[in-house]
C-alpha cells in the first residue's frame, strides 16, 4: 500500500476517519462482493466522496479571533463570570473566577470533546490559565479545537466583565 502524505491542515480526527474508512473498505474487499447489493466500486466512491468533503471542510478559512490582551486581566474586578462560544464544531462554556486581578479558577461547564480528549482538556487547560495568568495557553495535542474553544470562552467571559464595568 502506498504511503499517503496529508497536508498540515488535516486534523488528527480526519486522519482517524480516513484510516477507519480505508480499513472498512479493505474488510469489505475480503468479504463477498455482493454484500447488501453494493459493489466495491460503490464503496470506493463513498470513500472518495468522504475524503473530498473532509479536505474541503478542512480548507475553510478560519476567522481569526480577537482574544482579550493579558494586560487587561488586571482591570477585571473580582467575581465569577460565564463565557460561551459556539463556532462550527468548536463549542465551550466556562466559569471564570477572578480575585485581585488574577485568574483564581477556570471551571469547564461544557466542551465539545469526546473520549480521552474530554478528560485531557478538562484536566489540562483550566490549570494552565491559573498557572500562567494568561490567555496564551498551550493546546492539548489532538484536541486543539476544544482547547481553542475553551480559550475563546474564557476570553468572552472576561470581555463581558470589562463591558459591565463601563
Amino acid at each position: 500500500m502506498k504511503n499517503i502524505t496529508f497536508p498540515p491542515f488535516v486534523d488528527l480526527f480526519e486522519i482517524d476517519l480516513i484510516g477507519f474508512l480505508s480499513r472498512y473498505c479493505q474488510l469489505k474487499r475480503v468479504q463477498a462482493i455482493g454484500f447488501g447489493g453494493f459493489s466495491m466500486q460503490k464503496y470506493s466512491l463513498l470513500v472518495v466522496v468522504c475524503l473530498i468533503s473532509l479536505l474541503l471542510t478542512s480548507c475553510l478559512k478560519k476567522t481569526p479571533y480577537d482574544f482579550l490582551p493579558d494586560e487587561s486581566l488586571k482591570n477585571v474586578h473580582d467575581g465569577i463570570y460565564i463565557g460561551k462560544v459556539k463556532k462550527g464544531l468548536e463549542r465551550a462554556e466556562v466559569e471564570v473566577t477572578m480575585k485581585s486581578g488574577k485568574i483564581e479558577q477556570v471551571r469547564i461547564i461544557d466542551v465539545m470533546a469526546f473520549g480521552w480528549r474530554n478528560k485531557a482538556v478538562r484536566e489540562g487547560i483550566p490549570e494552565q490559565f491559573v498557572q500562567k495568568q494568561s490567555l496564551d495557553i498551550d493546546a492539548i495535542t489532538g484536541a486543539s479545537g476544544s482547547s481553542r474553544a475553551i480559550k475563546m470562552a474564557v476570553s468572552e467571559a472576561l470581555k463581558k466583565s470589562l463591558g459591565e464595568q463601563k
